[in-house]
């Protein structure tokens, strides 16, 4: 899942840098800019929003107004907001803090800075939907029209499942796929069938001789989980649960 960065800024150079610095280290991250405070609130409005980098100096924004409206408001999503400020500019600091500010970089940085920030303040582990467990020799058979493939497991949850297996050309990632997904528990197998799915993310982890795509990890998100099959979804998923309280 992507990760939606806002920076605002009135300086079109300075948000162009950012940008750049954000992205030279962090692959899952959307940039989104806003020049004005008009801008700043429409995105706010419009888009679904992880994290938030501000200058404190931008025309005809009250921060001090906009933050107390946010502590005002019972319900709704939290996110955080980071000041941009010279190191130096100790009042800034204390007027933000007192505005309820509680993130700060010090500029000018590192590239490496951003991301840490962003990856402190939203950790895509926190952002997902469903907890993912690993089961040790868990597989998969994939099917797409007649063609069948086999994978291995990395991990599942109620929402997909990340697997590696071999690269074969004829696996089309424009096409949904039906799963049927093997899991061991005891001496005994729990099958999952009918899962239909579709493709969200792949990294090539292994190549052959002449450079071509030997061996891929794929991402599948869950499009339709059978009501016949969800009982042992959720068997299996307690199963999962259970070994890892017992460690």
């Amino acid at each position: 899942m992507a990760r939606n960065v806002l920076i605002f800024d009135e300086s079109f150079m300075q948000r162009r840098i950012i940008q750049s610095m954000i992205l030279a280290n962090l692959d899952d991250i959307n940039v989104f800019q806003a020049k004005d405070a008009e801008d700043f609130e429409e995105q706010l409005e419009r888009e679904t929003l992880q994290l938030v980098f501000f200058n404190w100096y931008v025309a005809k924004m009250d921060w001090n107004a906009f933050f107390e409206g946010k502590k005002n408001k019972s319900a709704g999503r939290t996110i955080p907001f980071v000041l941009l400020a010279a190191n130096d500019e100790k009042k800034l600091i204390l007027e933000a803090q007192g505005a309820g500010v509680k993130d700060f970089l010090d500029i000018p940085c590192s590239p490496e800075s951003f991301a840490d920030t962003i990856n402190l303040l939203c950790n895509p582990v926190n952002m997902r939907k469903t907890k993912r467990y690993s089961l040790p020799a868990t597989t998969a058979v994939f099917q797409q029209d007649s063609e069948k493939f086999d994978a291995a497991i990395i991990n599942i949850s109620q929402g997909g499942i990340l697997c590696e297996m071999e690269y074969s050309e004829k696996f089309n990632l424009n096409k949904t796929v039906m799963i049927a997904v093997i899991v061991p528990i005891g001496e005994k197998e729990v099958v999952l069938n009918g899962l239909i799915a579709t493709f969200t993310s792949i990294t090539v982890i292994e190549k052959n001789p002449d450079f071509t795509q030997k061996k891929i990890r794929i991402a599948f998100r869950f499009l339709i989980v059978p009501p016949d099959t969800q009982p042992y979804m959720d068997t299996v998923l307690e199963y999962a649960e259970g070994l890892e309280s017992s460690m």
